[in-house]
């Protein structure tokens, strides 16, 4: 049976691809303006108007050629009455005097003109002319400043002298190679290397300190500038005090930036340290001198974590049945970064021998911000009734309004049944609070609509 269309179908000047026009032996009833058919006893394409069937087209009613002398393109069409009709274009190449004249040439701007007229060229240089040149007229190329040019036979050479002196700007876009010593007498040399430079284990000499902070720095102002920073002194025995360090003897004299690392447990000032914490002094202290707080601890060796406790622990998945399925895994173990999951491929697999009323779901409440859980049959049906909704065109109208959530939008799904079940197309309109479907004539049976949010 033939899908029902209820409204007109726009296609958007769209193209309707291998498609049939309907086939009938003879003008069909009740034809409407505009409806058309193809007549399969006259093999002719007919078209309803004016409460006639007319064949379409008519064919060539008449063509008439226009050309003169003064025409470049000449028409020639066949004479024949009926049926095809060939025409025939020919290139005019007759002057506006309408005489054949050999010495002329289409020029594109759609004119005739004489052949000699290209005989000659003109000659443009940066600085002077044009000058036009004519037939059998000499051309001289000379040279310039740094530039010699040269004729031999029919070759001519042009240039560039060894010696060569640029009053202005020189630019090099790519590589220069200098075979001998490069001399750069201008107050400033400015390199711009992109990647940098390669000095092939050369060395440069004669540097000035640096003033300013993107300046070149030399060896001896480095080594001034690091003065002060931090220097390994090596281990420190905190159960012994070796060296002294601190107040249980006679302190030695330290440098701001001598650093210490912990190779024994004890306690430094007072403070409990351990093996790996580090000791930086963050000020010169001469003999006999210091306090706690002339240095700074960095704490290593962290105690293991409990319940009262921050330090370091480790996580590991339960064996317990209740728990099968938890993953925990260190996919880069140098950080003590643990990943937890579900690892839903390593349970066992069951097969259901009883129904969706018997499978218990997890679900959070958002309203009272619960955590329930519900039946799979509970959680299909909430979602049917929540995602669907229904209406009617009544016997005798041509719309139908089904009110829908404003949260649904635009995403909806909508289907139109007739009373015998069969699917029917409408013209659905659809805003954010409801969908309405038309029909361009009232049908003798109901048509209901169906409404579905999707995603």
């Amino acid at each position: 049976m033939a899908i029902n269309f209820l409204n007109t179908i726009d296609l958007n000047k769209n193209s309707l691809d291998n498609a049939r026009i309907q086939n009938l032996g003879s003008d069909p009833a009740g034809a409407v303006e505009g409806q058309i058919y193809f007549n399969t006893t006259d093999d002719v394409l007919k078209i309803y108007g004016g409460g006639v069937w007319s064949e379409v087209g008519g064919g060539v009613e008449s063509l008439v050629a226009t050309n003169s002398g003064t025409t470049y393109v000449s028409l020639t069409p066949t004479t024949a009455a009926t049926g095809a009709v060939t025409i025939t274009a020919d290139l005019n190449a007759t002057a506006l005097t309408g005489s054949i004249d050999n010495t002329k040439y289409l020029r594109g701007d759609n004119k005739w003109a004489s052949v000699t007229s290209i005989y000659g060229w003109t000659l443009q240089g940066d600085t002077g002319g044009p000058s036009s040149i004519t037939n059998a007229a000499t051309v001289d190329i000379a040279g310039g400043g740094n530039i010699t040019t040269a004729l031999v036979g029919t070759e001519l050479t042009v240039s560039l002298d060894n010696n060569v002196t640029i009053a202005g700007s020189l630019t090099v876009s790519d590589d220069l190679t200098v075979s001998a010593d490069a001399y750069f007498n201008g107050s400033a040399f400015e390199i711009n290397a992109g990647t940098g430079i390669d000095f092939g284990a050369n060395k440069i000499a004669n540097v000035v300190n640096p003033t300013n902070a993107q300046d070149a720095a030399t060896k001896a102002y480095v080594d001034a500038a690091t003065v002060g920073g931090l220097v390994y002194q090596g281990g420190y025995n905190a159960s012994t005090n070796v060296p002294i360090l601190d107040s249980r003897g006679t302190q030695i004299a330290v440098e701001k930036g001598w650093t210490y690392t912990v190779t024994d447990d004890g306690t430094f000032y007072g403070e409990v340290v351990r093996v790996g914490d580090v000791l930086i002094a963050e000020v010169d202290l001469a003999l006999g001198a210091g306090a706690l707080t002339d240095w700074t601890t960095v704490q290593n060796n962290i105690d293991l974590a409990s319940a009262t406790q921050v330090g370091i622990g480790n996580v590991a998945a339960s064996t317990a049945v209740e728990y099968d399925g938890l993953r925990v895994t260190y996919a880069n173990p140098t950080d003590g970064t643990a990943t937890v999951g579900l690892d839903i491929n390593s349970l066992p697999t069951e097969t259901l021998n009883y129904g969706a009323s018997d499978i218990q779901i997890p679900y959070v409440n958002d309203q009272s911000g619960e955590q329930k859980k519900a039946s799979l049959d509970d959680l299909i049906l909430a979602a049917q009734v929540a995602l669907t909704k229904t209406g009617t065109i009544a016997i005798g109208a041509v719309t139908g309004t089904v009110a829908v959530p404003s949260t649904w939008g635009l995403n909806t799904m909508v289907q139109t049944v007739n009373a015998a079940g069969d699917t029917v197309f409408c013209d659905i309109t659809r805003t954010t609070t409801s969908v309405v479907a038309t029909i361009s004539a009232v049908e003798t049976t109901a048509i209901t609509i169906l409404v579905q949010k999707i995603g």
